[in-house]
């Protein structure tokens, strides 16, 4: 099974658009795929929107924070996930789609307020068919 919490483990035919060979991100590439501006990732990541735009004009980064390394790897792992089902044309506007079984919150909602994870492996079992398990 492909180790799904370290994004450079993931297949390069998935994730060839969204990582550098050096494991650094093409962070223009992620947010455009989500729908996301850069005051959406400003958000996501809890940094200044000023902060966001230097990383896009240093594209690809690798950044040194946390929060902002946690936030891109679950967003590769979604992108990836969304992929592996042949789905990635909705990613856009599923990210901005309320989850009932999240209050509500959408995912890129649910992203920010660290609850990531839980996301990712929800969707994964729901893409390897392990509902229930």
């Amino acid at each position: 099974m492909v180790n799904i919490d370290d994004p450079t483990m993931l297949p390069t035919s998935l994730t060839e658009d969204l990582l550098t060979n050096d494991g650094k991100y093409k962070l223009a590439n992620i947010c455009e795929i989500l729908g996301l501006q850069k005051s959406d990732f400003a958000e996501l990541t809890g940094r200044s929107v000023e902060s966001v735009a230097k990383m896009f004009r240093n594209n690809p980064v690798k950044p040194r924070n946390i929060r902002t390394r946690r936030v891109l790897d679950e967003l590769i792992q979604i992108i990836v996930i969304f992929r592996a089902m042949k789905m990635d044309e909705g990613i856009a506007r599923w990210m901005s789609t309320p989850i009932a079984s999240y209050s509500g919150r959408t995912p890129r909602g649910i992203i920010a307020s660290e609850d990531g994870a839980q996301l990712v492996a929800r969707l994964l079992t729901l893409a390897t068919g392990n509902i229930g398990a």
